[in-house]
């Protein structure tokens, strides 16, 4: 019975761990380009100061991501910009209502041909919320709503 406590709670730290060490410390991204609400394409350039916040979620993350969106939105109101980005195999466009976001959903084939390629996400770790500060500096990330709050802008 030890040895089980002992080996969960190993695995669950060192998973902790490592999932931290995947996102780059300073959000390096030259820019790219979005649909602002009356649907005209716009670069966005990460020199902005304000923070930004990424939604990663795939088909099957998308109902846990819906709850983590709203919480993000609710929680940082118009202190930060929100990008869902929702990756699929599949490369037809993401409709859907529940998102309503100034920055409609960006898809992307992988991961990995993505922009954000540099965060080595995998399938297991959607849906996850990643906030940068207004230095484009990790403020941290996210899992669940629960821990959205810990982000908040006044608990710092």
């Amino acid at each position: 019975m030890f040895k089980l406590a002992y080996s969960i709670a190993f695995t669950a730290l060192s998973s902790l761990l490592t999932a931290q060490k995947t996102f780059p410390q300073e959000l390096s991204l030259a820019g790219f380009t979005f649909k602002n609400k009356a649907g005209a394409v716009e670069e966005y350039t990460p020199a902005r100061k304000e923070k930004k916040i990424f939604l990663f979620y795939d088909v099957k993350s998308e109902a846990w991501a819906e709850l983590m969106y709203s919480g993000a939105k609710f929680i940082f109101d118009k202190d930060a910009s929100i990008f869902p980005i929702y990756f699929s195999g599949q490369l037809t466009k993401k409709a859907s209502k529940d998102f309503e976001s100034d920055i409609p959903t960006q898809i992307y084939s992988t991961p990995m041909k993505s922009i954000f390629k540099q965060f080595n996400l995998t399938e297991a770790d959607y849906p996850i919320l990643v906030v940068y500060d207004e230095k484009n500096q990790l403020k941290g990330y996210a899992r669940t709503t629960e821990d959205i709050l810990k982000l908040a802008p006044d608990s710092r």
